[in-house]
């Protein structure tokens, strides 16, 4: 009997033994499938620029070890893009220090080191990134002080000054005249009780605003002649007021269109003023739901019209584009 008690517990015991043994890989099983699917929902949302909130789940990722190249080089991309350029520098230096990675990181680290003020750097970087690519034109230009961000320390012919009344914690560019007014380009947000954000940062929507110098009252306020509740701005107008042409989403009679990846597209719309309003508010041939158009600019004729667009066959990802 007491033979076969003791054969019972061996028995049991090298049972319980063995489940312990099956249930750790299924633990790291597990843990590895979890990873794999926060993983595809972080490409999922870089994919679809929303930067900000792939840049969480990949930074949740990071401890893990889950696919950390990939990882680190995403998280490079996604504070470069979102402009926090000191851990832009932290992710994208991992990155570079690679072998067999994309040229296009040097470029990147380049820039960002320029942003942080390491110019000397920069300028290695930069020209690592030619020698990788055979764009020798990058070199020639740093030899140029013209063309270097350090240009404005030599220059003495203009004062800056913080426009306090107008600026705030946000984006604020882009600015025109319109008469006695203002307009500019501000993401600044409009309301504490509507959160209408932006996937690629979380910040709200770019709208257009105009300020009076002045008034009484120096504060500025939303400028609703042309906006919507998704992106408006940067524009400009001709000389004689008449004509405005400006940034805005692909929203096209009261709906936004997005390409075939899923992604919203910028385009450029325009509109005349009718006794003091802007009517017909049209879009530009020009346009594709495919890519994006947009930041326009006017010669002083009013003749001819320049845009950005990263539209196929442009040399620089983003290129310059004429329209007569």
């Amino acid at each position: 009997m007491k033979k076969l008690f003791i054969l019972t517990c061996i028995i049991l015991i090298s049972i319980q033994l063995n489940a312990q043994k099956e249930e750790i890989p299924k633990a790291e099983n597990t843990s590895g499938i979890f990873n794999k699917i926060k993983f595809d929902k972080a490409h999922d949302l870089f994919n679809r620029m929303a930067y900000s909130g792939a840049s969480k789940l990949f930074e949740e990722l990071e401890p893990s070890g889950y696919r950390l190249h990939d990882v680190i080089a995403y998280l490079g991309n996604c504070y470069y893009y979102l402009g926090n350029t000191e851990k832009a520098e932290y992710y994208l230096w991992q990155t570079v220090s690679l072998d067999s990675i994309n040229p296009l990181f040097y470029y990147k680290y380049a820039q960002v080191l320029r942003s942080n003020k390491k110019y000397e750097e920069s300028d290695k970087w930069m020209i690592e990134y030619s020698k990788h690519t055979g764009k020798d034109q990058l070199q020639e230009n740093l030899k140029t002080p013209e063309n270097s961000i350090r240009m404005a320390e030599h220059m003495g012919n203009f004062a800056i000054e913080n426009r306090k009344e107008i600026n705030s914690p946000y984006s604020d560019f882009g600015a025109i005249t319109l008469g006695d007014r203002i307009i500019f380009t501000s993401g600044r947000s409009k309301s504490l009780m509507i959160d209408n954000s932006y996937a690629w940062n979380d910040k709200p929507f770019l709208d257009l605003y105009q300020f009076i110098p002045g008034e009484k009252q120096k504060h500025t306020t939303i400028w609703n002649a042309i906006n919507t509740r998704f992106h408006e701005g940067p524009a400009v107008i001709n000389n004689n007021h008449s004509i405005i042409y400006f940034t805005r989403n692909s929203y096209i009679q009261g709906r936004r269109t997005n390409s075939a990846q899923g992604t919203t597209h910028l385009m450029l719309f325009t509109a005349n003023a009718v006794n003091g309003k802007w009517t017909n508010i049209r879009e530009l041939p020009f346009n594709n739901k495919e890519y994006s158009v947009g930041h326009p600019a006017l010669s002083p004729d009013g003749k001819r019209l320049y845009f950005a667009s990263n539209m196929p066959g442009s040399l620089g990802g983003t290129d310059i584009f004429m329209s007569t």
